[in-house]
């Protein structure tokens, strides 16, 4: 197990999750976020603005390719990645992958006053949650290897139910 990548919606505690599962696998942690505007040199929202969605993507899939190189990582991935096909396969293809699912409400509660997400700076957040979960939903079932419900646990627990899982299988 070289890689893990914890995929899933906004607000589904990819990167709680995965920064606690790194630190009890002895893994180096990755916020592919985090490396997107380093690499960008620019916010989430500054990116979309200026250069809109698709420029977006392609920037998360070379990032995407890089951190597919490294060994020993837990990754948390943008809740957007396996919009494009390329990506779920080479998520598929290099580790394991972890599906962390949440309903649009939870999601919306754990986000809906954080500005750096431009997808849901719209009038209805939560039917523009729904909306996008929904269109997602088939691509993040079909590329994972395990799907882990978040709704009513905290990270640690989270994590715990990952380890338990990804050892057991």
């Amino acid at each position: 197990m070289e890689r893990i990548y914890l995929i899933g919606f906004m607000g589904s505690g990819k990167t709680s999750t995965g920064s606690l599962l790194a630190e009890r696998l002895g893994f180096g942690f990755v916020d592919m976020d985090d490396v997107i505007v380093e690499t960008a040199g620019m916010s989430i929202p500054e990116i979309f603005s200026r250069f809109g969605e698709n420029y977006f993507r392609d920037i998360e899939t070379q990032v995407l390719k890089r951190v597919a190189r490294e060994a020993k990582r837990v990754v948390s991935c943008g809740g957007g990645v396996i919009i494009k096909e390329e990506n779920r396969r080479i998520l598929r293809d290099t580790g394991r992958v972890v599906y962390l699912k949440t309903s649009p409400e939870v999601a919306y509660e754990r986000i809906k006053g954080d500005t750096n997400r431009p997808l849901i700076q719209v009038p209805d957040p939560l039917g523009r949650i729904r909306e996008l979960m929904e269109k997602r939903r088939r691509w993040y079932e079909e590329t994972a290897h395990l799907v882990v419900d978040t709704d009513g646990k905290g990270p640690s627990e989270v994590a715990e139910e990952v380890l338990g899982a990804l050892r057991s299988g």
